[in-house]
């Protein structure tokens, strides 16, 4: 075949048909190092295809480091050297309003891979995997036809995992790539949140906490429950009330819908009983949004009447509505020993102890959005440690006893309705306010 006898198809899109193409023909060594691709109107007579079409599968190749440009002279292939790369596998789909934390990753992860050896290495990214996987023809899928062309030609050489993996795919299972995994290898320290914030609190005078923990979450081992008992009980503190937000298998969208509607009808609870928390605690940032316009619509001020704190993402700046505190997770640091531990792993070294923990640290705020305390009372250090052992039974079975705001699987109206049915407290292994 020769370098450029394409005949286009009606199955897929066109640019997609282009860029599979010209991949196989690079990494075939039909076109090889620094040989210059014809112009895009040359391609785009010689296929009779639309130049916009040639342009997009031009700018993959580019971001997948298989070609590159130089102005006024021309598209060529890049070197075998230049043409490793790691691919990121992600469940999410990046162009999904709701899919900040892995917009976020993909930033960070891209520009510690390119840091390695002088450029060398390139991230491929493969998003999108969760919708495709649940369709009624993965192996026939655009996405799954690329990653399988990538894998049999050796342009992947290692494998970061984001929320999704195939585990179906005939050229994966008989490469056997090395993965590093978000959620398995490295995880956000929920216990570290959890001390923060009460740490916080009884600096700022506050005794009556309430604490919406995401279910769902890498790190559901209870040790921020566990933490939550030991530090109020080393400052003399009432155990918080406990309210679980259920996010796995739900969609964010529907997720954020539900637990705005769950925190008005807890609102509603305080409001009956006569008595709120003075400090709302929520381990998911897409969740914070959405109580932060529960409170807003209720005319909640904060934070003279509640302080929120709020376990949030480095390099994700959202509009909460209302002042917050922000407990800000080193996404960069995440990126740097999750590329680590796949580099180990690609040379047959054991490396770090897996799980990690990463605990983030205060972000600093105005004077008006914490009520007077002073910024450097509330920086800390970031925190790495091996992960603990898991809860045992027992602390497992009281973990579970909480209060369920998002039911999963359940739509919109289902959700709002089996939380104005269950009982507004429930403690767990405290005594409640006082």
């Amino acid at each position: 075949m020769k370098p450029f006898d394409l005949t286009i198809q009606t199955a897929d899109p066109i640019h997609i048909q282009i860029e599979r193409f010209l991949r196989n023909q690079i990494q075939c060594g039909h076109l090889r190092a620094e040989d210059r691709l014809p112009t895009t109107n040359e391609l785009a007579q010689q296929w009779h295809v639309d130049q916009m079409s040639i342009q997009k599968a031009m700018t993959s190749l580019v971001r997948d480091g298989l070609v590159y440009r130089i102005p006024r002279r021309g598209t060529f292939v890049k070197s075998a050297g230049e043409q490793k790369g790691i691919g990121i596998f992600i469940g999410a789909t990046l162009t999904n309003e709701t899919a900040h934390f892995y917009r976020a990753m993909v930033r960070f992860l891209t520009s510690v891979i390119n840091q390695v050896n002088g450029g060398q290495w390139q991230a491929r990214i493969y998003d999108g995997l969760t919708e495709v996987q649940a369709g009624p023809d993965p192996q026939n899928s655009a996405l799954y036809k690329r990653l399988a062309e990538d894998v049999r030609y050796g342009a992947i050489k290692g494998i970061i995992e984001m929320g999704g993996f195939v585990h179906d795919l005939r050229e994966l299972q008989e490469a056997g790539l090395p993965v590093s995994s978000w959620g398995r290898d490295v995880f956000f320290d929920l216990a570290a949140f959890a001390r923060d914030c009460v740490e916080l609190a009884a600096r700022r005078g506050i005794r009556r906490m309430a604490y919406l923990r995401t279910i769902g979450k890498s790190d559901d081992s209870g040790a921020d429950l566990r933490m939550l008992r030991e530090a109020v009980a080393s400052m003399g503190l009432p155990f918080p009330e406990i309210y679980e937000l259920k996010s796995e298998g739900i969609m964010r969208a529907r997720f954020e819908s539900a637990v705005h509607k769950g925190v008005l009808r807890l609102m509603d609870c305080w409001q009956e009983r006569g008595q709120w928390p003075e400090a709302l605690l929520i381990s998911d940032d897409i969740g914070a949004r959405a109580a932060a316009v529960a409170l807003l619509e209720r005319g909640v001020h904060v934070p003279s009447k509640l302080t929120v704190m709020v376990m949030a993402n480095e390099g994700i700046e959202h509009h909460y509505a209302v002042p917050v505190v922000r407990h800000v997770q080193p996404l960069k640091e995440t990126a740097r020993i999750l590329l680590e531990i796949l580099r180990l792993r690609m040379r047959g070294e054991s490396g770090k102890q897996t799980p990690i923990r990463l605990a983030g640290s205060w972000a600093p705020f105005s004077v008006e959005e914490s009520g007077g305390l002073r910024q450097e009372e509330i920086c800390f250090e970031e925190i790495l440690a091996p992960a603990g052992n898991s809860l045992p039974s027992a602390e497992e079975a009281q973990a579970r006893s909480v209060v369920e705001i998002v039911q999963e699987g359940a739509d919109i109206g289902e959700i709002s309705d089996g939380f104005s049915r269950r009982p507004a407290l429930r403690d767990f292994g405290g005594q409640g306010w006082q």
